[in-house]
């Protein structure tokens, strides 16, 4: 299938006046702490979402957006229709921030955890009676250098860092962070490249993607690396580190990762000493991949080039859609 631009395409384009790390929907279900929760809200979840800023000297923030109907008919400026309606993000509530915004995900619908460039992972809770974006835990330096991702698996968050390790934090535990080198987890026990990618494959098992391009699968259960050594997914060449890395939804064994060179590798880990396909269609770093929930065959990249792109692994190799 031809790679195609499409120019009809509906969207919604708003200037906020910040230069955006990382935007995430509003999570869907209330895994924990439900019966203090306060995330019933009389709203659809697809309307939310947040956003955090880098870049920004002392004033970088997480902030909340609402996605609603403008007013009146008549086009406002700085916006765009989407679905054939005009639409508008309006911010409900922000939290500032002196370090950039490395990566963000919501635990709930009402709380949200961020990582940052200065090694800190920090817990927000937003009430929408009020509009308050507020912080509820603050990990301090938890990583020797730049926090560069997260992973939220229940009450569980993981995160990896420029120093090459591995910070387990459990929130039924606030005071509580177990902190762990990649090569204590490994029987040759050396040091690993800075980390840049991780994701949860499951309840024991994580994927981590370091600077090399090298994507690495390790197993929680293991401690001080007895009898074990990670599966290590081989560099490719020319794609530079591993930026990206996202599970089949219903299939965790595939796997897709966003790399440095905008190229984008399908991973079969039955198989992991050649990739399925690898194909390029970014022309800089792929920062975000993303299967469809429901539409399992469908994944979606964006890139530091600006585009979105749409694949479909029952035709691999070729995008099928962009959105530039």
């Amino acid at each position: 299938m031809e790679v195609h631009i499409t120019d009809s395409l509906n969207f919604c384009r708003q200037f906020v006046g910040r230069k955006i790390k990382k935007v995430v929907w509003q999570a869907t279900s209330n895994n924990f702490d439900q019966s203090k929760s306060n995330a019933a809200w009389n709203s659809k979840t697809d309307d939310y979402f947040a956003s955090g800023s880098w870049d920004d000297g002392s004033n970088n923030e997480v902030a909340i957006y609402r996605v609603e109907t403008a007013p009146d008919c008549r086009q406002s400026e700085g916006t765009e229709t989407i679905f054939g309606e005009e639409k508008r993000f309006v911010k409900c509530a922000s939290f500032l921030t002196s370090a950039d915004v490395m990566d963000l995900d919501y635990i709930t619908s009402d709380k949200l955890i961020y990582c940052s460039s200065e090694g800190d992972l920090t817990l927000l809770n937003y009430n929408q009676a009020n509009s308050q974006l507020k912080r509820i835990n603050r990990w301090t330096k938890l990583h020797d250098g730049c926090c560069t991702a997260l992973s939220v698996f229940g009450e569980e968050i993981v995160t990896v860092g420029e120093d090459g390790r591995l910070n387990f934090v459990n929130l039924s535990k606030m005071n509580d962070a177990k902190t762990s080198s990649i090569s204590n987890l490994c029987e040759d026990k050396k040091p690993y490249s800075p980390f840049y990618s991780i994701n949860r494959l499951g309840k024991n098992e994580i994927i981590a993607g370091n600077s090399l391009g090298q994507i690495m699968v390790v197993d929680l259960r293991s401690e001080n690396g007895e009898n074990f050594l990670p599966l290590v997914l081989p560099c490719l060449n020319r794609t530079g580190a591993a930026t990206a890395l996202e599970k089949h939804p219903a299939q965790p064994h595939l796997l897709i990762a966003g790399y440095q060179s905008g190229d984008a590798g399908f991973w079969d880990l039955r198989s992991p000493n050649i990739p399925v396909f690898v194909s390029s269609a970014h022309s800089g770093p792929i920062w975000r991949a993303k299967f469809h929930p429901y539409y399992c065959n469908n994944f979606f990249t964006c890139g530091e080039d600006g585009r979105l792109i749409h694949w479909d692994i029952s035709v691999v190799q070729k995008p099928v859609d962009r959105l530039e």
